[in-house]
């Protein structure tokens, strides 16, 4: 999806689609934007598991020098995007199939969710997971009238460094294209097994991912080769990125941690 050119003093939202390369993506974030960029979460029951406006304010309380949030409660729809019309938003797609294996696993294996396959694909909450976290229902078609209208970059998991390159003209060239995977999972045979024994039942529950992800990949260019895309790139001095991780886990993140635990949420948590 073409990249557009957005103001210094707009705030870029990153919103973060579980087990679609987010980690990844904000280490990137982070080293560009050093004391700039923030994680952020609701800060009270009452967002309703949404980063609202009112958590925004709160969050340049802490850090008024934020240009760049990212979170997986960060939603380019709803109360956001109504009470900060000027937010302009970027994210990532990933392949529907393999994006809601992953998640099936992750949710059993690091978040302690005995459930089988078969619960997983009878829970609603996780078919079509990309397009709602996009529009809020799943309509294609409203995810791709709110991609066109606010977000300033869209890119796939699978061609990852043709996003990077898209942020490239977003932030100038002084965006550090150089990255190493994170959290990533390894294919296993039970991943495989998974895609051979359900995968129409998968596509099933996905159709409006599906076609949400086509349009995404059907706007995309051609990828840049890999050696110009990492040529001449600027590293970050260590010894802001070691500040800016100082002010993040010393400052940043204990006073936001603390505001959700006086509001009745747990310290840690995306929502």
């Amino acid at each position: 999806m073409r990249a557009s050119k957005t103001s210094p003093r707009d705030i870029i939202a990153f919103v973060h689609i579980e087990k679609a390369a987010g980690t990844t993506l904000i280490h990137l974030l982070r080293r560009h934007f050093l004391f700039a960029y923030c994680d952020v979460r609701p800060l009270s029951k009452a967002s309703g598991k949404r980063f609202t406006p009112r958590d925004l304010q709160q969050v340049l309380r802490i850090n008024p020098f934020v240009r760049c949030i990212g979170g997986h409660a960060v939603l380019p729809h709803g109360p956001l995007a109504e009470g900060w019309p000027g937010m302009r938003y970027i994210t990532l797609l990933r392949d529907p199939v393999s994006r809601y294996v992953s998640q099936f696993r992750y949710t059993r294996d690091k978040k302690g969710r005995g459930h089988s396959f078969e619960d997983f694909l009878a829970n609603d909450w996780y078919a079509n997971f990309q397009t709602r976290k996009i529009a809020g229902v799943d309509d294609p078609d409203a995810a791709k009238r709110i991609l066109e209208e606010r977000f300033v970059a869209v890119g796939t998991v699978e061609r990852f460094d043709l996003f990077v390159e898209a942020l490239r003209a977003i932030l100038g060239q002084g965006f550090a294209a150089r990255y190493r995977r994170c959290n990533v999972a390894s294919r296993t045979e039970e991943t495989d097994r998974i895609r051979q024994a359900y995968g129409t039942e998968i596509m099933d529950r996905n159709r409006a991912d599906l076609e949400l992800y086509r349009f995404v990949e059907a706007s995309l260019g051609k990828s840049p080769e890999p050696a110009a895309l990492h040529a001449e790139v600027s590293e970050t001095p260590s010894v802001l990125s070691a500040a800016a991780l100082a002010f993040r886990k010393l400052y940043v993140e204990p006073r936001i941690g603390l505001r959700r635990s006086l509001n009745g949420l747990s310290w840690s948590g995306s929502y």
